[in-house]
This record gives C-alpha cells, sequence and structure tokens, in this order.
C-alpha cells in the first residue's frame, strides 16, 4: 500500500463499487492499526477509517500493530 492515503482512496474512487470494496478488504489489516492508532490519541480521524473500513464491509476494531524487531 502507497504510504499516502490520499492517493490510495483516489485510485479506489475510480474502481467499480466491488472491486473498491474488495480492495479495501485486502488493506483492513493496515486500515485497522491506523484507526486503532488515531483512538488511543483520541482523533476525530479515527472516525474516517471506520468508515473506510465499514464501506470495505469490515469491522472497525482497535488492533496492536506488531512490534518491529
Amino acid at each position: 500500500m502507497p504510504d499516502y492515503l490520499p492517493a490510495v482512496l483516489e485510485f479506489v474512487s475510480t474502481q467499480p463499487p466491488r472491486e473498491a470494496r474488495a480492495f479495501l478488504g485486502e488493506m483492513a489489516h493496515i486500515l485497522n492499526a491506523i484507526f486503532g492508532a488515531l483512538r488511543q490519541r483520541d482523533s476525530a480521524y479515527a472516525a474516517v477509517l471506520g468508515a473506510l473500513l465499514e464501506l470495505a464491509g469490515e469491522k472497525a476494531q482497535t488492533i496492536q500493530p506488531a512490534a518491529e524487531e
């Protein structure tokens, strides 16, 4: 996934709905990690990631990213 979410979302917006949902669903684990980090910081932007996950047919949930070695 590119590191610039607006570019990813712009690409997704050009896809038919079914493919867009599938594409977002493939990134659900990444979106959930960002969602969790934003929720920990009480950021209003967590709602944006929650909405993206909902559009993908996934449940927004707080997950802890794996520790880096």
